[in-house]
């Protein structure tokens, strides 16, 4: 009995290939992005960093894709992001490491008690303004504690 040489094994398919496949098949995709040293290299002041081309590029491109959410995370405040990073309407943009969030043009926009811009939307967003869940007291001292040190810059 002679093997035939047309016929092979099967194919077995690597992690990679199984997590690529799980990823174009799904019904939904979020690419959440830290922006500095990410999207843009980190800087000696950091109010100069910018978007480096390809990156802004690379982040309009997924915005346009059908059923993806693009997010640029960073520890600096919603309006200082979205000046520096200029991304699109549609990108969420999630700041002060995770005290603020906007969520696109098409979402909403939250923000914990005592965050950055008081809860009132004026960071200059679309979104509509809503409470995040209410703070442990722990949170909210810790978060008091923080803006009293900041104040005193």
């Amino acid at each position: 009995m002679t093997s035939d040489p047309t016929v092979s094994a099967p194919a077995v398919s690597t992690p990679a290939e199984v997590a690529l496949r799980d990823l174009a098949t799904a019904d939904s995709l979020l690419v959440a992005l830290d922006f500095d040293g990410v999207l843009a290299p980190l800087q000696d002041d950091p109010s100069t960093s910018r978007m480096v081309p390809e990156s802004a590029a690379a982040i309009a491109a997924l915005a346009d894709l059908p059923r993806t959410r693009v997010a640029l995370v960073s520890g600096r405040d919603i309006a200082t992001l979205r000046r520096l990073s200029q991304a699109p309407d549609t990108a969420w943009l999630v700041g002060s490491h995770g005290a603020e969030a906007v969520l696109g043009s098409h979402g909403t926009e939250a923000e914990h008690e005592g965050g950055a811009d008081g809860g009132d939307g004026a960071d200059g967003g679309d979104a509509a303004a809503v409470r995040s869940p209410e703070l442990t007291e722990a949170e909210a001292e810790m978060l008091a504690a923080i803006d009293a040190h900041l104040e005193a810059f």
